[in-house]
């Protein structure tokens, strides 16, 4: 029997799927221990043609696993829209033509086959590599081997490379505050554009950078307060994520006039342990950690975001990405509080890192751990308030993201998104009003 207060944050529904589960497991054991029994009462070495009869037969056992009940759903009130599990008939239709790159992701997160959407010989983001604070923007993150090497597309990217200059390339953030104030480094500092169309609106909609030196490097980004479907979030924030993933690719679509972003990054953390900790479940908000039947929902949650992304950009398919957090300035080494109460304990945000990681594997997307970017390095070297990495290992993450498209270009094929011009103008949307109580960004320090 599970207990009862590892799961009184669920819905009814949930805690009955959750009992399934645990029933699914003592029967698992139980067929375990049969298994085994059958095993010592007639072992493989010795045995001769008669002994051999009175083995069980592989289809015996076989019709025995059958018998299990299915593994439930661990989200049985996903909506439609969000459901990993539900399939429109534009995604059977796109099952249909069996491409290899969306089959997977297009049957639904649970049994997927962790077939990956792009095959990427270098995953820049995963391999070890060290944080240099000392060396040039795109200079600072260096891998350890020699197979896979990153280069400087900032250094290129200034010295006017036409493969950088001259190539659209386009990138769609869905996350937080870590993506917007990246996104914002890298506009101001090295793009030498400005971010659009004010700071005020950053919660509300999508903002962007404008750039007049670089027009073809097209950088938007999008908030979401985390992956859970409807909310309550944190700081009260709305619409809900699903309407922000459709306002989001909107207004990018608008802003640039393109048909669809090459590359789409999802990153989720602190806004759902700020949910979890304040609304959800804040009795498990402890230095204890999450228990593994909220890890699993918010990984179904996850993977129902990236669907509804994909079938939204149908049929178009960017590379996907994610990646971890570096982690908070710690308060209280003994027990992992942080300076910022409500995102909990260093383990929540340790274990959200290891479901990211988790989801990029099984959705086949490519990962930038900015985690291990970052781990070992002094708070003061790795962030600049409490939780933001500093603007220098941003632009990393920034040059670790070029490379990723370069070689993307380089396996699966270039294609301009731009739009003909009289498509694109029916696309503009003025952007809403800024909220009065939104208070600005942060100032943008120059980067040492």
């Amino acid at each position: 029997m599970h207990n009862p207060d590892h799961a009184s944050f669920l819905s009814l529904d949930f805690q009955a799927a959750l009992q399934q589960v645990q029933t699914w497991k003592q029967q698992t054991r139980q067929l375990g221990a049969m298994q085994v029994h059958e095993q010592q009462q007639h072992p493989m070495s010795g045995t001769t043609g008669s002994d051999a009869g009175h083995m069980p037969s592989q289809p015996q056992r076989s019709r025995r696993l059958l018998q299990l009940p299915e593994l439930p759903r661990l989200h049985p009130q996903l909506p439609a829209q969000l459901n990993p599990h539900h399939r429109s008939a534009s995604e059977k239709s796109l099952k249909a033509h069996h491409h290899p790159h969306t089959t997977h992701l297009a049957s639904g997160w649970h049994g997927a086959q962790h077939s990956p959407l792009v095959s990427e010989p270098c995953r820049y983001g995963e391999l070890p590599g060290v944080f240099l604070p000392g060396q040039e923007a795109g200079a600072r993150y260096q891998l350890h081997g020699r197979e896979c090497r990153l280069d400087n597309m900032i250094a290129r990217l200034q010295a006017g490379d036409p493969e950088l200059v001259g190539r659209q390339m386009s990138i769609l953030m869905l996350g937080d505050s870590v993506d917007w104030y990246a996104m914002k480094a890298m506009c101001k500092w090295i793009l030498e554009g400005e971010v659009q169309p004010n700071e005020l609106t950053r919660r509300q909609h999508l903002t962007w950078c404008e750039t007049p030196k670089y027009p073809l490097l097209q950088l938007g980004m999008m908030y979401i307060p985390g992956v859970h479907p409807a909310g309550p979030y944190f700081n009260h924030l709305n619409p809900n994520t699903s309407s922000r993933i459709t306002l989001g690719i909107e207004q990018f679509k608008a802003a640039f006039g393109v048909s669809h972003p090459h590359m789409l990054v999802v990153s989720a953390n602190f806004w759902d342990l700020a949910r979890a900790c304040t609304f959800e479940s804040p009795h498990h908000c402890s230095a204890s950690g999450l228990p593994l039947p909220f890890l699993d929902h918010w990984l179904l949650n996850y993977t129902a975001v990236v669907q509804q992304a994909l079938r939204e950009l149908q049929p178009h398919r960017p590379l996907l990405v994610t990646h971890t957090q570096a982690m908070p300035r710690i308060a209280n080494h003994s027990t992992g509080a942080f300076d910022e109460a409500f995102l909990g304990y260093s383990v929540l945000v340790a274990q959200l890192n290891s479901m990211a990681r988790e989801a990029a594997r099984q959705l086949g997307m490519q990962l930038v751990d900015l985690a291990a970017m970052a781990g070992g390095l002094p708070a003061d070297q790795a962030l600049m308030d409490e939780h933001h990495p500093v603007y220098e290992m941003q632009m990393e993450v920034f040059n670790i993201y070029l490379n990723m498209l370069l070689r993307h270009f380089s396996t699966a094929g270039y294609t301009p998104s731009s739009l003909p011009p009289e498509e694109a103008a029916s696309l503009h949307r003025e952007p809403p009003p800024p909220p009065p109580h939104e208070p600005p960004g942060a100032p943008v320090p120059a980067p040492t």
